[in-house]
């Protein structure tokens, strides 16, 4: 937030910046327009190819903002399992499964028994990588044995005129925080 100091009698002394004052400093996103496929191995989670971004704080004390947007189909009853990266590290995902359950960022709706069906998935989240150097953020996903995942697209992906395809994009911006 800025403004301008006035004296009493109305003149202005200059423009000053107050305290807390933050920004959007930069912006930079990937959409993926193709699709792609896995046969997955449950509990093993694989790069989506395209979802990924990379940026460069100009900061170190900046904040990032990551979007995902994804669409998702996958193979009768079974769900998908995503998680977010910084680098190579898992961010913003649970920290407590047990069992044979996985620690995932987000999961999509099972596909019940159609496999015509597409989900759209979103996800936010605020990261603090105290960095200046470059960052990159991705999108990795699992699922169950016998599923078959697809991204910006359908299972059957009939030719039909309600069948679609469909993208998916991942937004990485970055926020300055308190800079006077």
């Amino acid at each position: 937030m800025s403004g301008i100091i006035a004296d009493n009698q109305g003149r202005s002394s200059g423009l000053i910046k107050a305290a807390g004052a933050g920004g959007l400093l930069q912006i930079k996103q990937t959409v993926k327009t193709t699709e792609t496929a896995l046969a997955p191995t449950p509990g093993t989670f694989v790069d989506i190819s395209g979802m990924s971004v990379s940026i460069t704080p100009t900061l170190s004390t900046s904040k990032i903002l990551i979007l995902v947007d994804i669409t998702t189909g996958s193979t009768g009853a079974y769900g998908t399992n995503f998680r977010l990266l910084r680098d190579s590290t898992a961010i913003y995902q649970s920290t407590d499964a047990s069992g044979s359950q996985v620690d995932t960022t987000f999961s999509s709706i099972r596909g019940g028994i159609d496999s015509s069906n597409q989900f759209k998935v979103p996800m936010m989240f605020i990261d603090a990588p105290s960095s200046a150097s470059s960052i990159d953020y991705k999108i990795q996903w699992s699922g169950e044995t016998g599923s078959a995942l697809k991204l910006n697209r359908s299972v059957s992906d009939a030719d039909n005129n309600y069948t679609g395809r469909s993208a998916s994009s991942i937004t990485a911006i970055e926020l300055a925080v308190g800079v006077l």
